[in-house]
């Protein structure tokens, strides 16, 4: 299952979250979409991703604490997909996981900012 998590609260996350849906329906994929907003309680949404689900964060980020709580859910086998455009929220959680020790030792884990490019 893939989990698309978008923001909620503007055009950028909606029209973000449309993208990933189309792509994933073209795919045969399955999905849920999760329509969030900054305050949102995220960790609810946990006990509907499994182990070998994929996570979409599409123009939202979650708390820093959140994050690592979603990392060390899904460690061994999902894969986090984290589309911002807001390069401070993305900032705050990777230094906070650099605190942790989930900062390098994730297979696969890669990171790249562009901030020339928004949602859609």
């Amino acid at each position: 299952m893939n989990h698309v998590f978008y923001h909620s609260a503007d055009l950028d996350g909606h029209c973000g979250g449309a993208v990933v849906r189309y792509h994933l329906e073209k795919l045969g994929e399955p999905y849920a979409m999760h329509p969030i907003d900054y305050g949102d309680d995220f960790r609810a949404h946990f006990l509907d991703i499994t182990p070998k689900d994929n996570v979409f964060l599409v123009d939202w980020s979650p708390e820093p604490e959140d994050f690592e709580a979603l990392l060390r859910l899904l460690v061994d086998s999902t894969k986090v997909i984290w589309l911002d455009h807001h390069e401070r929220r993305i900032t705050e959680v990777l230094d906070h996981l650099m605190g942790t020790d989930l900062n390098a030792d994730m297979p696969g884990n890669a990171t790249s900012f562009d901030d020339g490019l928004s949602g859609c």
